[in-house]
């Protein structure tokens, strides 16, 4: 655990009311540091990360602490039942970490998942009170609620169960949506502007990070510069060889239209071809997510086919064009989630150039 020694906490406070917030991607850190730095400003806030490579991102001044908790699952202890003993490791940091509070109030993307969710139970056995919850965004998980299903039912007793063999591993049994919207113990519901949801609106708070963060502008560096997201395209999705050169194609005569002379191309993890690149276009080779680039280089267009970044680009810069290049190609494994999809890039105000409309010669 990493204690500022520079930021002027009021003992007193801590000791009354403790904010704790649980992310583990990038866009859970800039919702937790807009939240910590402007809701929350001059509370007591203390972050717990749950993937390594957050470290770097993570704004010291920000936070009363800081505290690495590595997700169980990915960073099990060596030897037997390094899950088990991993989630008791960092109940006990938790623990130590929330000394004297007398109230909690925790802030996670969802409660079903066994990394957030023993800090519930193990929040009240510190305080006495039962805390209250807040979710954070999620990205594409808050489009829509997700049912839990008879199996996620049944999996949530047994793992209840494991308090008769370690009283400190108490799961909190919620019901309804499996992001433990629909719960009474959740509190507030954080979501974008402008990108729809189905939450209960009493709970939901508006979060515009785009107001909270350095926005994005087109400026002279980046007046004719663009974006373009890489995908791992392939026939698994729907697209053979034929298929990715006419969305590349597409992609060039977009940004022709645009006037744009300089293209970055950001390729993704398992597109080994880079299958959108083209000669002339300028690999990124980023050691920072890309959520975090963007802050610091805005373009005029970024432009992909389905790839949530867009998502993401629209909801932190409303300044630059955001395309999505023949979406309704892509094969989708569930039946509606090309519908979903497209409703909500729509809504999000990314313009959408379908095969089905393209221009015949």
């Amino acid at each position: 655990m990493t204690m500022n020694p520079n930021k002027e906490s009021n003992k007193s406070t801590c000791e009354i009311h403790q904010h704790l917030f649980f992310v583990s991607s990038p866009l859970h850190l800039i919702c937790a540091n807009v939240l910590a730095s402007t809701i929350m400003k001059n509370k007591c806030c203390r972050l717990f990360f749950l993937k390594p490579e957050l470290e770097n991102m993570i704004s010291n001044h920000i936070w009363e602490s800081v505290s690495f908790l590595p997700w169980p699952r990915h960073f099990p202890v060596k030897g037997l039942f390094g899950r088990h003993r991993r989630t008791l490791n960092n109940l006990k940091l938790v623990r130590e970490s929330v000394y004297n509070a007398e109230f909690i109030t925790l802030y996670m993307p969802v409660i079903d998942s066994e990394a957030y969710n023993y800090n519930i139970l193990l929040a009240k056995s510190i305080t006495g009170v039962l805390p209250e919850v807040c979710l954070i965004p999620d990205g594409l998980l808050n489009i829509r609620k997700y049912d839990q299903g008879r199996i996620r039912e049944i999996g949530k007793l047994f793992r209840k169960l494991r308090y008769l063999i370690s009283p400190s591993l108490n799961y909190y049994l919620f019901k309804g949506d499996r992001t433990g919207s629909d719960d009474s113990i959740v509190k507030k519901i954080y979501v974008f502007p402008n990108i729809p949801n189905e939450y209960d609106a009493k709970k939901t708070v508006s979060l515009d990070i785009v107001d909270a963060i350095q926005k994005g502008k087109v400026t002279e560096n980046n007046i004719d510069k663009a974006l373009i997201v890489g995908q791992p395209l392939s026939t698994n999705n729907g697209f053979d060889d034929k298929g990715i050169d006419m969305v590349s194609e597409a992609i060039y005569d977009t940004l022709n239209d645009f006037g744009i002379s300089k293209v970055d191309y950001k390729p993704h993890p398992r597109d080994k071809n880079k299958c959108l690149f083209k000669e002339g276009y300028n690999e990124l080779d980023l050691d920072i997510p890309l959520e975090f680039y963007l802050i610091d280089n805005p373009y005029k267009v970024v432009i992909g086919v389905y790839s949530t970044a867009l998502l993401m680009v629209r909801l932190l810069d409303e300044t630059c064009s955001v395309i999505s290049i023949y979406p309704d190609l892509v094969r989708y494994k569930k039946v509606g989630m090309s519908r979903d999809i497209l409703n909500l890039f729509e809504q999000a105000g990314v313009q959408i150039i379908y095969f089905s409309k393209r221009k015949r010669t």
